[in-house]
């Protein structure tokens, strides 16, 4: 909870100094900029559930523990995208290649939907395999992560000023868009830890501990 309520008071912040001074004079709190202190947080979540998930694969049923360490691996990926902005950086070479503008602005979305669309082809037997409400708090966390990070992404592709131009609308839709993948990732690290909670794991609430009590002494009976 404490990730989600850092993410509402970093987009606040940052749409209140983007209103304020028609443009982003503290670069640190920008949730759009590399480097930011939103963009960190989201690394260090996006790391923490590729933690969370290892240490799942390890004790889960065997049948699931492939699924578990493929999850693993992608998160590792995506925080390291996240902090390395390797998606960003991949923009200008896609536009060149696949010509495109106005809601693809911003091409990287083209491969990425590619890849929403394959991982969420390969999650449906993993995600049927599981307890439902886990797996609906994961199509939950999915849903509000990619709704962000592509649906909002080609929002804004769409209506991305000029260069030099200020638009607080654009700069809204980004905000919104920062503000559901954090919140996703909240949402889906939560229920990797009920998850976990559950297979045993220490410090985790909800873990059930079976207590051995000792055996009670008997009185002697009595002699006739």
């Amino acid at each position: 909870m404490w990730g989600t309520a850092t993410a509402l008071v970093l987009c606040g912040l940052s749409y209140l100094l983007y209103a304020r001074s028609r443009g982003y004079y503290v670069p640190e709190l920008d949730v759009g900029t590399e480097g930011s202190v939103a963009a960190w947080l989201s690394s260090t979540a996006l790391a923490g559930c590729a933690v969370a998930l290892l240490w799942i694969s390890r004790r889960d049923r065997p049948g699931l523990r492939r699924a578990w360490r493929g999850l693993a691996v992608m998160f590792a990926c995506l925080s390291l995208d996240e902090s390395a902005s390797v998606h960003e950086k991949a923009i200008d070479p896609l536009q060149s290649s696949l010509g495109t503008s106005g809601p693809l602005l911003y091409a990287w979305v083209v491969p990425g939907a590619v890849v929403v669309l394959v991982v969420g082809a390969w999650s449906i037997p993993f995600l049927r395999a599981l307890e439902r409400p886990t797996a609906l708090a994961f199509v939950l966390a999915g849903a509000a992560y990619v709704g962000g990070a592509l649906g909002f992404e080609v929002l804004g592709g769409a209506l991305a000023p000029a260069p030099g131009e200020v638009d607080l609308l654009y700069a809204a839709v980004a905000t919104v868009e920062e503000l559901l993948e954090m919140l996703g990732i909240t949402f889906f690290l939560a229920a990797l830890a009920h998850h976990a909670g559950k297979l045993g794991a220490p410090g985790v609430p909800g873990r059930h501990v079976r207590l051995q009590s000792s055996p009670t002494p008997h009185a002697p009976s009595a002699t006739p």
